[in-house]
């Protein structure tokens, strides 16, 4: 286990199902999982979100994507609403830069709109963007990637807005969590590499039915959020 992984855990934000068990959890996308994460117990504490920034940009140096001994006034850190807004804050502060301020937004004044991820197809986020500076190059960041969707629909939305490809992006996305199961991901038609501080395996199922095939003595799917007890103890 991760660093990471036990902070998270000890903090209420990671469970997995252990054999045995009686209960998947029921995810608010609606699915059912034998993982639940939620990374709200890090990002809520300024001082843990800080720790875990400065080790993102740790690793982010050793891939050679950064250089942590040079100055960043031509970098710009991106991350969307809602989670990652805060990550992508910490570390611009860390590195001392400008970021891009991500938010959801659904006031009619909103400038664009991408399909909602891993929710009602028939709702949208709303995306609105303050400046990139020409030839900044752009950090994407994440909470949790599981799809990858929300991440790869605010790269169109920038690419779009700004006039940028992907060669104005670092190739690479940093995150939290990875749940995709893949180490890259299709940013623009550029395979990027995911970054993170934890990377797990997570089955989902969209019935109950589906997933007692695989898991027999579950009895049902429980929200984590209101069942945290029975979910970790059955």
């Amino acid at each position: 286990m991760t660093d990471f992984q036990s902070t998270l855990t000890n903090l209420g934000g990671f469970w997995k199902y252990k054999p045995g068990q009686k209960y998947l959890a029921l995810l608010t996308s609606g699915l059912i999982s034998d993982v639940f994460c939620n990374t709200t117990p890090v990002i809520a504490r300024p001082l843990v979100l800080d720790w875990y920034a400065d080790e993102i940009l740790e690793l982010l140096h050793d891939e050679k994507f950064i250089d942590l001994d040079s100055k960043f006034s031509g970098l710009t850190v991106v991350g969307p609403a809602m989670g990652a807004i805060s990550l992508a804050n910490q570390i611009g502060y860390s590195l001392g830069i400008k970021y891009l301020d991500k938010v959801v937004d659904y006031s009619d004044d909103s400038d664009f709109i991408v399909s909602c991820p891993e929710k009602d197809p028939d709702l949208s986020w709303k995306f609105r963007t303050s400046p990139i500076h020409k030839n900044n190059k752009i950090l994407l960041v994440e909470d949790v990637i599981t799809t990858s969707k929300s991440i790869r629909s605010v790269a169109e939305v920038i690419a779009f807005n700004h006039k940028v490809t992907a060669d104005d992006f670092l190739p690479c996305i940093v995150c939290l969590v990875n749940r995709s199961g893949h180490d890259m991901v299709d940013i623009l038609g550029v395979k990027f590499k995911i970054v993170s501080l934890m990377s797990i395996e997570a089955k989902t199922f969209k019935t109950i039915e589906e997933a007692r095939e695989v898991y027999p003595d579950v009895l049902e799917a429980i929200k984590p959020k209101n069942n945290w007890a029975m979910l970790t103890n059955s």
